[in-house]
């Protein structure tokens, strides 16, 4: 077995119903076989996970079935499309590869960079963690591999810093144990586990117009929602394998559109793109041949 294969557990979701599917779903079941398509999602504190939950639900009464499979993150979603241990997969989009071997459903929301600290830290801005111990995602995460290190290396922290891999509640007993001076982590805003006393997010001001000369088209400038905290915002694709059957990726964007209020995690307060002008917005990866046909006529 493929070693990411074997490093990730399926939670089945989304069983087929007989009843209750939407007007929408209900004339789209005809256009082919049942099917159960793999998302590869992520850690079960973040909202890539909760996104895969509420998909599988929403997809009740449709043909398809969603098995979510929880991984470390971006990365970790990417080799399992490639490796055929998915068919679906979430990514940040600086993550994704640009090389033809995926596709996209959508854009379906924004992510938010968010480096924590202790409450009590004197730390101020990322430039201040020069020596000190950060925890850069977890190890297959695209902030451990792709993000992080760019941000990193806009602060001039790059070889500067000792950075170690953990999942969310590992990392987060580490910052209160004092175990680790910072976490990167990416997510929608609050997460559950972070909307709590004790912790401050620093503001990424500084690295923001860096990181977007740096890399064209991949980052925005966003504020933590409810705050006035600046940081960088990065676009979350829904991959899909190239050989996903037309028919597969049209119904799946029917889903988006139809079932879009019901696919917001419920602690998520920021920026959606479940509509039909923004869900086709994936640079840099082009939609799936199929998705792009139901939108066109979708759109009308």
């Amino acid at each position: 077995m493929h070693p990411e294969l074997a490093a990730s557990r399926v939670t089945r979701r989304g069983l087929v119903l007989a009843a209750g599917a939407s007007a929408v779903l209900t004339a789209c079941s005809g256009r082919g076989p049942a099917r159960t398509l793999r998302l590869a999602s992520g850690e079960p504190s973040g909202t890539y996970h909760r996104f895969g939950e509420l998909l599988a639900t929403s997809a009740a009464g449709s043909r398809l079935t969603i098995e979510t499979i929880e991984t470390d993150g971006s990365s970790h979603n990417v080799r399992l499309l490639l490796a055929g241990g998915a068919e679906l997969g979430l990514s940040h989009a600086d993550t994704a590869p640009t090389d033809g071997t995926v596709t996209s459903i959508g854009r379906v929301y924004e992510n938010y960079l968010q480096v924590v600290v202790p409450e009590d830290s004197d730390v101020a801005v990322p430039a201040d963690l020069r020596g000190r111990r950060i925890v850069l995602g977890a190890a297959g995460s695209g902030v451990a591999e792709v993000t992080g290190p760019r941000l990193l290396a806009v602060a001039g922290l790059t070889g500067k810093v000792e950075t170690v891999n953990m999942r969310l509640p590992q990392a987060v007993a580490g910052l209160r144990a004092g175990d680790v001076d910072a976490f990167v982590w990416s997510s929608g805003f609050p997460t559950p586990m972070l909307d709590a006393p004790g912790v401050r997010f620093l503001p990424l001001t500084a690295g923001i117009q860096l990181m977007q000369r740096a890399h064209p088209g991949l980052y925005d400038r966003v504020r933590l929602p409810g705050t006035d905290i600046e940081t960088i915002g990065i676009a979350n694709l829904f991959l899909a394998r190239t050989d996903l059957p037309g028919e597969d990726a049209a119904d799946l964007a029917d889903l988006l559109v139809s079932h879009a209020s019901e696919l917001i995690p419920e602690h998520a307060l920021g920026t959606q793109f479940l509509d039909l002008q923004s869900l086709i917005g994936t640079y840099p990866i082009p939609l799936h041949p199929g998705a792009a046909a139901r939108y066109r006529s979708l759109h009308g």
